[in-house]
């Protein structure tokens, strides 16, 4: 009797341990489950969960901050209330990918916050499982619309730079790397091209008089700051055809599809007879 009330007492003991451990357990779970909300709540992009309706299921302060509206007045709403309507496609096949790849996946969107505003938002999302099994969309958006106003602007900027160089009466060759990466109508006609594609990956100095390779040489070397032009100077350059013609020129360091670039601009020195 005394040896089972002894093991009675041990098994009592092993309970209370067992019970205290997951006390201990339940109490570090809801402590980092706080932790996690807490995180969730002041994270500073808007986190949202959408069931497979396209419905918000959850969302944080940064996203109801980001629509312009109170947190309770955004879940329940359908997601594609607030994506511009010529978007509204693109949403479509971005959540698409999601589901067909089960990967995360990556786009950008205009949005319409609560109060009629437009916004850019770049978005990352991925699919995941909720506590009850049931498949969300996990997206994470953030604010791009100033970074996407200067990068329209900065194509904008571009689209003229290009419609006014194509019509320029001036040859011009933007070179990099020593290579043309792009040549007007111009500069086709005055080397002897069918077209300016022609000219696209001919060498700087292959389309130059021996002569001038020195000189032209030292001006590379004496590159001076984007945007700021070089001195006239004088130069013979080589038609496809092999034959010579002396310009004068004109480069000037610049930015070309969003890096440094060298512009050269000639124009035929019509007094002169063609060297040969």
């Amino acid at each position: 009797m005394h040896h089972a009330m002894y093991t009675m007492h041990l098994s009592q003991q092993e309970l209370e341990r067992q019970n205290q451990e997951l006390l201990h357990s339940q109490a570090l779970a809801d402590a980092s489950r706080t932790h996690y909300l807490d995180l969730f709540d002041q994270a500073p992009v808007g986190y949202f969960s959408l069931n497979e309706q396209g419905v918000v299921h959850d969302a944080n302060i940064a996203a109801a901050l980001l629509l312009g509206l109170a947190r309770k007045n955004l879940v329940g709403q359908r997601m594609y209330r607030f994506v511009e309507l010529t978007q509204q496609e693109a949403f479509h096949a971005y959540r698409k990918r999601l589901v067909d790849t089960g990967a995360p996946q990556t786009c950008d969107l205009q949005m319409t916050k609560a109060d009629g505003s437009r916004l850019w938002v770049h978005a990352v999302g991925v699919v995941a499982r909720d506590a009850a099994g049931q498949a969300v969309q996990r997206l994470v958006l953030t604010d791009v619309t100033v970074e996407h106003a200067a990068l329209a602007a900065l194509r904008a900027s571009e689209a003229r730079y290009q419609a006014l160089v194509e019509w320029s009466p001036d040859a011009i060759c933007v070179y990099r790397a020593g290579k043309v990466i792009y040549a007007n109508a111009a500069a086709a006609a005055l080397l002897g091209a069918a077209d300016a594609r022609a000219l696209l990956g001919q060498s700087r100095l292959e389309r130059l008089h021996p002569d001038c390779h020195a000189a032209a040489m030292v001006r590379l070397a004496q590159t001076s700051q984007v945007h700021v032009p070089s001195a006239p100077f004088e130069e013979v350059v080589l038609r496809l055809d092999g034959s010579a013609v002396p310009v004068q020129a004109q480069s000037i360091t610049t930015v070309y599809d969003g890096a440094p670039a060298v512009q050269v601009s000639m124009r035929a020195i019509p007094s002169a007879k063609p060297a040969h």
